[in-house]
């Protein structure tokens, strides 16, 4: 019984979805006549934050990195354990870093992720390196990688840096930094 109430409701919904003209709509509805009565579940729909893609901030400030967060994505990564002490050493010898965190809703609360990091090294004047660029897997093909490249960029330009960059990818990095623009050079 319920079955046959649910079938008239699903179609209209299709019909609903194939017409373009409010018209044709009206002219489809008014020929079908639905005799089973219409069943309404109680069906539990998700929260809209869920269905929302995720809002990434992208931060400079060192408050904001978890060392064990961001050791556990360098490992998932890029394939590299590292001390966390030694990991905010590095970052805040850094001539730039930018660390891209997301909110996640658990049952404690809300609570804050590192899903990408990327840090500029460099001497200054002429050449600055950009190195451990991670994207969490789960978070990758959204462009965080290529804003985080092109955050250090415009960091090191800000800060009156360097103008040349030098990429050292590992070899699953190589296919990322040359789509988004870096070229071998041989001299």
């Amino acid at each position: 019984m319920a079955l046959v109430g649910l079938l008239p409701t699903i179609s209209l919904h299709l019909t609903a979805n194939c017409f373009s003209r409010r018209s044709e709509l009206k002219q489809t509805l008014a020929r079908v006549r639905i005799a089973a009565p219409v069943v309404c579940l109680n069906v539990r729909t998700p929260s809209w934050s869920s269905l929302l893609p995720a809002r990434y901030i992208y931060s400079s400030d060192i408050a904001d990195v978890d060392p064990l967060q961001l050791g556990e994505l360098w490992a998932k990564t890029l394939e590299l354990r590292r001390d966390p002490v030694k990991i905010m050493k590095s970052l805040k010898h850094s001539y730039a870093f930018v660390a891209v965190l997301t909110r996640e809703e658990k049952a404690e609360g809300a609570q804050t992720k590192i899903v990408g990091i990327g840090r500029a090294i460099s001497d200054g004047a002429f050449i600055a390196t950009i190195c451990d660029v991670a994207v969490d897997p789960a978070h990758q093909r959204r462009g965080i990688g290529r804003k985080i490249v092109r955050y250090l960029a415009k960091a090191v330009k800000k800060m009156d840096g360097p103008a040349g960059f030098a990429v050292f990818p590992p070899p699953l990095a190589r296919r990322f930094f040359w789509m988004i623009g870096f070229r071998e050079a041989f001299r």
